[in-house]
């Protein structure tokens, strides 16, 4: 019925942020996953987690494996062209969004490829580790986090999303006919889908502390048993400004989306909410953003190092005009057809309202030049 209506179907399979995802014989599960429980519940507090079955759970994973061995040989008769199914997305939103992964054993295998010797994590964090088992040890793991949190809540998401791309790849060794292989794919929950500026003002938030599901919850990263102060500090500016933005009608994205970015118009200004660091993938796309055109500014300074703790080069882009925006002094830098533009002087938001007055000044100004 539904190929003879011209109706397109896309299944979900998998385990998406609800309760009714895990069926009751699942409670008794050896594996649990730490959430964030804004993604799982109706209002909790923002801080707050709950715990889920984990598909690493041997039990389920095993169950689960032979549960889609069974749905692909039925489900492949009914495959585009010959069917209405073209696409089945395969959802692993209680590994997507874990804050618990540091315990599972393939952690420390993940954690080797990006340090693969001590010494380089010892230099990088000015800590004095005898191994990486130590340094994910819920007593290493608290020290490393308050030297570096930035560096420390990358390298967690960088090794989170490397564990959950291996899951998938092992669900795909399944036996799949071609048809069902060609379809099947990952259903990311973790707001990393992209985005299309328009022109005009957008506004992009670093996303190494915070993460943000496609229900536009947002959430601080919670890596031990209670949330560090730069990632809550983070996490308040992420909740005000995403607010701000949709009062205001803007864009907003955390910089994890950058690797999608769409720019449907060159003339488009973004502000980036950044501290001294972000991660080389995304200064390098923020950097095409601009030579192809685009305008960034950066309100709390220039970021200064990447996840590798090395120079992202913002520093030396090219010649430093001084200008007056909104009554504070800013130096500009051409690049390719477009400006980057950092204050001569910090700008003092001591206040939240003196952070949304500044976006709403600047959005209206850019707003005004479009219109002229």
């Amino acid at each position: 019925m539904a190929q003879e209506q011209s109706l397109q179907i896309e299944l979900i399979l998998g385990f998406p942020p609800h309760s009714l995802s895990f069926p009751g014989w699942l409670e008794d599960s050896v594996v649990l996953e730490r959430v964030p429980g804004v993604l799982w519940e109706d209002s909790p507090p923002y801080f707050s987690t709950v715990e889920v079955p984990s598909p690493r759970d041997p039990k389920i994973k095993e169950s689960y494996e032979a549960f889609l061995e069974e749905v692909g040989s039925i489900v492949s008769l009914y495959i585009a062209p010959d069917g209405p199914v073209t696409d089945i997305f395969f959802d692993l939103s209680p590994l997507e969004f874990s804050q618990s992964l540091m315990s599972a054993p393939a952690y420390l295998e993940t954690l080797s490829r990006r340090y693969p010797d001590i010494d380089t994590f010892n230099s990088r964090f000015h800590t004095h580790y005898k191994s990486l088992s130590a340094v994910i040890s819920p007593s290493g793991s608290k020290i490393a986090e308050t030297k570096r949190p930035w560096v420390f809540a990358y390298d967690y998401q960088w090794c989170r999303k490397a564990m959950v791309e291996k899951y998938f790849l092992d669900l795909q060794k399944l036996q799949m006919t071609q048809g069902f292989r060609r379809v099947f794919k990952m259903r990311s929950m973790a707001d990393r889908s992209g985005c299309e500026l328009q022109g005009g003002l957008a506004l992009c938030f670093e996303s190494a502390l915070v993460q943000k599901g496609n229900c536009e919850a947002i959430s601080p990263l919670v890596l031990g048993e209670q949330v560090i102060h730069s990632n809550a500090q983070a996490f308040q500016m992420a909740k005000v400004t995403s607010e701000l933005c949709k009062s205001l009608k803007l864009p907003f994205f955390l910089s994890s989306q950058l690797e999608g970015l769409v720019v449907a118009g060159l003339r488009t200004h973004v502000i980036v909410v950044t501290g001294k660091y972000l991660s080389s993938v995304e200064g390098r796309i923020l950097m095409e953003h601009v030579e192809a055109g685009g305008t960034i500014f950066f309100p709390f300074g220039l970021p200064q190092f990447d996840e590798n703790l090395e120079s992202l080069g913002f520093v030396a882009v090219g010649m430093k005009t001084p200008v007056k925006i909104l009554e504070n002094e800013w130096f500009q830098v051409k690049k390719g057809l477009g400006h980057i533009y950092f204050p001569a002087k910090s700008i003092a938001f001591n206040r939240t309202q003196d952070w949304v007055r500044w976006v709403e000044n600047l959005a209206n100004q850019i707003q005004g030049t479009h219109n002229g």
